[in-house]
């Protein structure tokens, strides 16, 4: 069992967490950017009117940032300005991909998110030619990792007695929080290359569901940062009104029922949501209506996305979503842990030399807990929940 689910971590080409080829939806097939760090405020938001570093210096930086800190060698294909910033289209290992830059030339944008070039350059491997022993978790490990601060606060499905959490950080607007959780539209991608992660937080709260774990839910909205009409805050926001009524995870489900793999098309403004409400069985719609007119929880939501921020980069140098935590009890002991994630964590190393999170752990500051950074892929996480229940 756990040598098949590892072959599955073998085939997969990319991470959406701090793996950006799949955070990102730019299919190179080859990883570009392992931790990068979410330096998103005040990225992007150049007017038109912005005196800029040229295009062909925007592709420059890019080319520049490929080489420094992977040893990508692209071609420039394209370059140009859209909309207040340098489009720049890449090749790469005959497969093509778009990154944003802004007009200033300090930010990037690879898909959905913001970030800052000197950030990625800072959380790249110190010793690049350091050897990597393929048996044991990098050297570049904590020895502690922190939870958010505001993890009793947030939604919680399943056994809360277990010695096993489950945490996961999306957007509901995020398409790789999508197919983690397996929206309908992701149906079209069960055959690519992100297979492996489709459909993994259904997986997930049926354990929960089953009293095996618990899962605990981040409703983030980072993908709001530069647009005007909210919608991440907007479907959070329909979430936490939900769970006013004990509906958290019904109008979770629903929401990513709902998902379209484009952000911002309307699909989570105000009136759509107050439709999908009368989706969820016994939820009072009276006041759950009002609830989403008044934003009641949209500085709830604030807090939520910069204590989930805050927590990754404290932990792995970056912020992506979805990010899954496997939080276990400190009775389980460092030795099961390591004889359950030694060879995931050799498998890890020999797909991509580079990650240095993946599937390492270590205790919390007060040493009650053991937090392992988990990988999307459900496979991999089933592996290592059913080795510590064992």
């Amino acid at each position: 069992m756990a040598k098949k689910e590892v072959k599955v971590k073998k085939e997969h080409t990319g991470k959406c967490c701090e793996n950006v080829w799949m955070y990102v939806s730019i299919a190179l097939g080859i990883a570009f950017i392992i931790a990068l760090v979410f330096a998103i405020v005040g990225a992007a938001k150049a007017s038109s009117g912005t005196t800029g570093i040229g295009a062909n210096n925007a592709a420059q930086v890019v080319l520049d940032l490929m080489k420094k800190t992977q040893g990508i060698d692209a071609n420039v294909i394209g370059a140009v300005e859209v909309n207040g910033l340098y489009k720049i289209t890449l090749n790469a290992k005959d497969q093509n991909a778009d990154i944003y830059v802004t007009l200033d030339g300090q930010n990037i944008m690879p898909g959905n998110a913001v970030f800052n070039v000197k950030d990625i350059e800072n959380t790249a491997v110190t010793d690049k030619n350091a050897p990597v022993d393929q048996n044991t978790t990098p050297a570049t490990t904590p020895t502690v990792y922190t939870l958010p601060k505001m993890i009793g606060q947030m939604p919680v499905e399943g056994n809360t007695a277990s010695k096993i959490t489950v945490v996961e950080f999306s957007d509901f607007q995020c398409p790789f929080c999508g197919m983690a959780f397996g929206a309908p539209w992701t149906a079209e991608y069960k055959t690519s290359q992100y297979a492996s992660i489709i459909g993994g937080t259904q997986k997930i709260e049926e354990l929960a569901l089953a009293g095996k774990i618990a899962f605990v839910h981040f409703p983030v909205a980072f993908l709001d940062e530069q647009s005007p009409t909210k919608e991440s805050h907007k479907a959070s926001n329909a979430a936490l009104c939900a769970r006013d009524q004990n509906k958290y995870f019904e109008m979770h489900n629903v929401l990513f029922n709902a998902q379209t793999k484009t952000e911002n098309d309307g699909k989570y403004e105000t009136d759509k949501l107050k439709l999908l409400g009368a989706k969820v069985e016994g939820l009072d719609l009276n006041v759950f209506n009002s609830c989403l007119d008044s934003q009641k929880y949209f500085s709830t939501i604030d807090a939520i996305t910069q204590d989930a921020s805050d927590t990754s980069k404290a932990n792995v140098g970056g912020f992506g979503t979805p990010a899954f935590y496997i939080v276990v009890d400190a009775s389980i002991g460092k030795a099961k842990l390591e004889s359950v994630l030694t060879p995931i964590r050799a498998e890890v190393v020999k797909a991509q030399p580079k990650d240095t999170t993946s599937y390492t752990f270590a205790p919390t500051a007060d040493g009650l807990k053991y937090v392992i950074i988990a990988d999307p892929e459900y496979a991999v996480m089933q592996v290592v929940i059913n080795g510590l229940t064992a």
